[in-house]
């Protein structure tokens, strides 16, 4: 044999092995694609669970797996936070399962023979269960002997989760969200607006009676359909771009009204007119409806306990409870509003006192001084609305 034929042989050699071998190696390596199929499990489970709960998810996770693995599983959920009828049925289920009440709760899932309640008892030990279960059958409500486990559970009923201190966390969230910025917003414009210091307490307990006003008739029931037309964040970005303008231009103006001072003070000084579109836009009735609107434009934005209540209110269910934790979780959502404008009472009578003090040698200059504090006032209160248009405009 020449030696060309050699060299060919082992070149082609060298071109085919690498592909032989590949393919025993694939062969050992690569599981075959057809996968054993599980068992068929024909159990029937009933699954009782609140929306809300907090530990209800992870199970919902859980059985939708179970579902998908064992397509023969019967599952049966209900749901009982606004079911009533729900929770009666898992109470006759809870005595026919002699479960005692300090083992009640959610979620809890019920076999032929056998119980789980909480999330970690769930997780842990019901796929086993069910591929040990032997009876297929569905619970009954027939007293009878079963095994069961007991972990850490959500509350079975919604109205427990109502609690004072959820509640009042919850309505601080109200009252900290970029809903009530925008509310704040307005309120801190008016207090730029309003000359006399009388009037910056009522006026200002006008606007957040009708945020009050608001709030408790979305949690009665009403405007149901703004909720998902506030979702977009367009109209919390305009009240943002617009506290932003106001500010910067009230505060580039502020340093040549600043240098004035000392000018102004010894000229007499003529009273400022406030024009009628100013009159009209801050006058109690406006106060109150604006305090009434912009809520109903940032509704997408309440707490989902506030949501709770509204739902169970609408359901007819406890109104007795929910209804004054309404009342009460409106209070508390308006507090922060309330005390803010009497901080800005007692600082618009402090500064005009500070005033009179200031200029005690005559009346031109006792009200050049008071035009003064309060400019200083309103610079702090600009510099409130830029930061609070920041954030709306880049939250």
């Amino acid at each position: 044999m020449s030696k060309r034929t050699i060299f060919l042989l082992l070149v082609t050699l060298s071109l085919f092995l690498p592909i032989i071998f590949a393919q025993e190696m694939t062969d050992e390596t690569v599981p075959s694609t057809g996968q054993a199929s599980l068992p068929a499990q024909t159990d029937c489970l009933y699954y009782f669970y609140g929306n809300g709960c907090t530990q209800c998810p992870e199970v919902d996770n859980l059985l939708n797996h179970l579902q998908a693995n064992y397509p023969q599983l019967n599952i049966v959920r209900y749901e009982v936070y606004y079911d009533r009828n729900n929770l009666n049925l898992l109470g006759q289920y809870y005595n026919a399962y002699s479960i005692v009440e300090g083992k009640q709760g959610l979620p809890t899932i019920f076999l032929a023979d056998s119980y789980f309640v909480g999330k970690d008892s769930i997780i842990n030990l019901l796929e086993q269960r069910i591929v040990d279960n032997t009876n297929d059958a569905c619970p009954s409500l027939e007293k009878k002997a079963v095994i069961g486990l007991v972990g850490e559970s959500s509350p079975k009923d919604v109205l427990e989760t109502l609690t004072f201190g959820l509640v009042t966390g919850s309505s601080l969230k109200n009252a900290f969200n970029p809903g009530m910025m925008a509310v704040l917003v307005l309120l801190v414009v008016a207090f730029i607006h309003i000359k006399e210091k009388e009037k910056v307490f009522p006026k200002g307990v006008l606007y957040i009676g009708g945020v009050a006003l608001s709030y408790l008739l979305f949690g009665l029931g009403f405007f149901s359909n703004l909720v998902s037309i506030t979702r977009d964040n367009y109209f919390l970005k305009s009240i943002g771009f617009a506290a932003i303008i106001y500010a910067v231009i009230w505060l580039a103006n502020f340093f040549d009204i600043f240098k004035a001072l000392r000018k102004l003070a010894r000229k007499e000084i003529t009273k400022e007119k406030n024009s009628s579109k100013k009159i009209i836009f801050f006058s109690p009735p406006v106060m109150l409806l604006l305090g009434f609107i912009t809520p109903l434009l940032t509704l997408a934005f309440v707490d989902s306990r506030f949501l709770v209540l509204r739902t169970l209110i609408a359901g007819g269910i406890g109104r007795l409870i929910v209804v004054p934790l309404l009342v009460y979780s409106v209070f508390i959502t308006i507090l922060p509003l309330l005390v803010i404008v009497f901080v800005i009472h007692v600082m618009r009578h402090h500064l005009d006192e500070k005033g009179q003090k200031a200029g005690y040698r005559n009346t031109i200059e006792t009200e050049a001084w008071k035009k003064h504090f309060v400019k200083l006032l309103n610079f702090s209160l600009n510099l409130i609305l830029l930061i609070l248009g920041l954030l709306l405009v880049f939250r």
